[in-house]
């Protein structure tokens, strides 16, 4: 091969690079240079734009990593799993599927990385934590396999080479590794003193034990001592963190079978005492296992602290012929069991005695699992899918949060109910709410309420308007308000158009108080002016909401002649619309104190009903409001009089409406055929023989009048983003947002 000359560019020559295992780039075997811009195929291409255009297509997803691995490029299944994940965190299948896809092409430093971002991301997965420890577990016994390789073949050599025939003087200790894990101390799970602790922590692993230890078929052999403390380490923030879970019993029973199977039967109770605190399904297997490990101990007395040795000897190994009838209170037997003299029937009564004394605590167990019981059976799917979950489902997840929190349950037990329950209900923005102002007003945990707010927004719903104007609305209420101000303006800039946003983005500047009323004032007309531009295009009533807040705004600032003209200008463009005469009438009452407010009110009644565009029973609500305020304020009899005949000719006119439109609607049933069913609800003491009605009971078919019609239009987030959408809220300004569990 020809070698590069000095100066010249050496294009075809890679040099591995020296990384750190901090470095993302690192791997763990001799293939440092990983091509990660690999050629890609034409589906491959096709699937990611299609992916990139629809993030929330599973489907297309689940096409995109089948090619990725397929192609067999780790480019490409880098690639394709790390924008997968950004969208959908919870699957966990997949993040095993990364890790073994990492495994296969040697790269078990990244295998590992991948693990722990998946633990992150969803720490309540007991099966990707037991995936976890087994990956912990195949790594440190091949290491240490090779390290004693490696060490034998260097005994032989050497033996070789000094022609020794001297044989070994002990058994080989495998070589202290550097600890570069960050886990929790196990010492700290362990309340170990004095020489027990010093010898416990000391004894090597029981594989040359006699004694017969649990197997569940994934016996990791020989390890080094501190790999066993690394694994331990682990197995305690495994269960610290998802343990707490109905069924979890899996985690529980692989941790007791570690210990046994290492020879640690000492380590083994403190484990016991964790599960008979937590409500699980299997928690009568566990007692029952519990029970057969005490009775198969040979030294019990191991198995226990000194307080309660002292206190089971106390209590059951008392000599009542001691010190004169008075008895020892167990002392001599203490003794005795210390220096392991004790007879077999006292071991006997000794392990009698620690599963006596775990009875009782085993009995609130069984309360504590009935409670529970209901709730957890009708859990049917406990993972994430992106298909909708049924009503039943989502009914027991919310009456079992509520349960939990009107028990008055620790924060800690809610929290993890809560955070069970978001991985089957990540798609639904009610339960993210929910879980947030829990943290919020309940739990007092700002941090944990924003990250709820954080994972919904940018992760499972990045598109959906409301849970981001509650986020805004939190950030507000906790003096954030730059941090609010963004996420209104990318919700607005994501999903342009909408009032609420925008409203609630303005009063949002008005509070912030950095900007002056005429830029203010200028904002509003200037969402006037876009919405007058655009009325074809997105409505009038944009046009007529934002015609109403500058209205108003200048009303507050004593402006009441531009808000006047403001009003006349929209009013003029949309002569029925009910909603720009109220607030002008409302501007005009605003200030009794200016001369002649009544007459201008009573003209804006007096021209709302009569308007002949408008909808009849507005214009009824119109005059009956004149006439009511003629009624209280005004002297003059004639406007009075004038006021109740336009009210009573308009109802008139309402009631003719109603009688025609129902007459209208029984003809249509009548030519349907529905004249049966009519008739046959007629027939009693006023119908003839054949059916046919001769006298009507009298119905009132008077309308009821709504004197304060109040706009009812709400903004459609349907089609933001999602089919997901749940039970209903209330939203920014009184607006209501109405969800649905199932869009069917």
């Amino acid at each position: 091969m020809k070698r590069s000359q000095p100066g010249e560019p050496n294009s075809l020559l890679k040099k591995p690079k020296s990384l750190s295992k901090d470095d993302p780039d690192y791997s763990s075997d001799d293939s440092d240079l990983v091509d990660e811009k690999p050629a890609q195929s034409i589906d491959f291409s096709r699937i990611w734009l299609t992916v990139k255009q629809k993030p929330h297509d599973f489907t297309s997803w689940c096409t995109l990593l089948q090619l990725s691995e397929q192609e067999n490029k780790l480019g490409l299944i880098r690639k394709a799993f790390n924008e997968f994940f950004k969208h959908y965190p919870y699957t966990y299948a997949y993040w095993k599927k990364f890790a073994d896809l990492e495994r296969r092409h040697g790269h078990n430093y990244h295998a590992k990385r991948v693990i722990k971002r998946g633990l992150e991301a969803n720490p309540m997965s007991i099966d990707l934590w037991i995936y976890c420890i087994e990956l912990y577990t195949s790594r440190y016994t091949a290491e240490h396999s090779h390290m004693q390789s490696k060490k034998r073949r260097e005994d032989a050599k050497k033996k070789r080479e000094n022609g020794s025939d001297a044989e070994d003087d002990g058994e080989e200790k495998p070589e202290k590794e550097e600890n570069d894990e960050d886990e929790p101390n196990s010492a700290d799970f362990y309340n170990k003193k004095g020489k027990k602790a010093k010898e416990s922590d000391e004894t090597k692993p029981g594989v040359g034990k006699e004694e017969k230890v649990f197997d569940d078929g994934h016996a990791i052999g020989s390890l080094s001592p501190d790999r066993i403390v690394k694994l331990r380490n682990l197995y305690w923030k495994a269960v610290n963190t998802a343990g707490q879970q109905f069924k979890a019993g899996r985690l529980w029973s692989k941790f007791i079978y570690f210990e046994r199977q290492n020879g640690h039967p000492s380590f083994v109770l403190p484990i016991y005492a964790e599960i008979l605190r937590i409500p699980m399904e299997n928690y009568n297997e566990h007692f029952t296992e519990m029970k057969e490990f005490i009775n198969d101990c040979v030294e019990p007395v191991d198995l226990i602290e000194e307080e309660e040795l002292k206190e089971i000897c106390e209590q059951y190994l008392e000599d009542a012929n001691a010190n004169m009838g008075i008895g020892d209170k167990g002392d001599q037997a203490f003794r005795l069991a210390q220096s392991g003299e004790l007879s077999e029937d006292a071991l006997q009564q000794i392990r009698d005695a620690i599963v006596d004394r775990r009875r009782d605590q085993f009995k609130d167990l069984e309360r504590m699992v009935a409670r529970v019981w209901n709730f957890e059976d009708n859990i049917k799917r406990p993972y994430f899918h992106v298909k909708p979950i049924d009503k039943a489902q989502l009914k027991n997840w919310v009456e079992y949060c509520d349960f939990e929190i009107d028990a008055g349950t620790s924060h800690n037990i809610v929290k993890n109910l809560f955070e069970r329950c978001m991985v089957s209900c990540a798609l639904y923005e009610d339960m993210w709410l929910k879980f947030a102002n829990w943290a919020e007003y309940e739990s007092k945990d700002i941090p944990l309420a924003r990250s709820c707010y954080l994972r919904c927004c940018k992760i499972h719903l990045p598109k959906r308007a409301n849970c981001r104007i509650e986020w805004a609305t939190f950030e507000e209420r906790h003096g954030k308000l730059d941090e609010a101000r963004m996420i209104l303006e990318d919700l607005n800039d994501r999903v342009p158009g909408l009032m609420s946003v925008a409203a609630r983005l303005f009063h949002l500047k008005r509070r912030s108080g950095k900007m002056t009323i005429e830029q203010l004032i200028s904002s509003l007309k200037t969402e006037w002016a876009n919405a007058q531009e655009f009325r074809d295009r997105d409505g009038p009533e944009k046009e007529h909401f934002w015609a109403c807040e500058l209205a108003w705004f200048l009303c507050k600032e004593n402006r009441i002649g531009e808000s006047r003209m403001v009003l006349d200008s929209a009013i003029e463009r949309a002569p029925s619309a009910a909603r720009l005469y109220r607030v002008r009438a409302e501007i005009e009452s605003f200030n009794k104190t200016l001369f002649g407010w009544l007459d201008r009110l009573c003209d804006v009644y007096e021209k709302a009903a009569g308007c002949t565009e408008m909808e009849m029973g507005a214009r009824v609500a119109f005059s009956g409001h004149l006439y009511g305020i003629l009624e209280r304020e005004s002297t003059d009899m004639k406007k009075i009089s004038m006021a109740y005949d336009l009210h009573r000719a308009l109802r008139k006119d309402l009631q003719r409406d109603h009688v025609r439109s129902q007459k209208h609607a029984e003809l249509h049933a009548y030519e349907n055929g529905e004249q049966a069913a009519a008739s046959a609800t007629a027939r009693g003491h006023s119908a003839a023989p054949d059916g046919s009605v001769f006298m009507k009971p009298h119905i009132d078919h008077a309308p009821q009048m709504k004197s304060d019609l109040t706009s009812t239009r709400v903004a459609d987030y349907s089609s933001v983003g999602g089919n997901y959408q749940t039970h209903q809220s209330g939203g920014a300004y009184g607006n209501s947002y109405t969800w649905t569990y199932n869009n069917k």
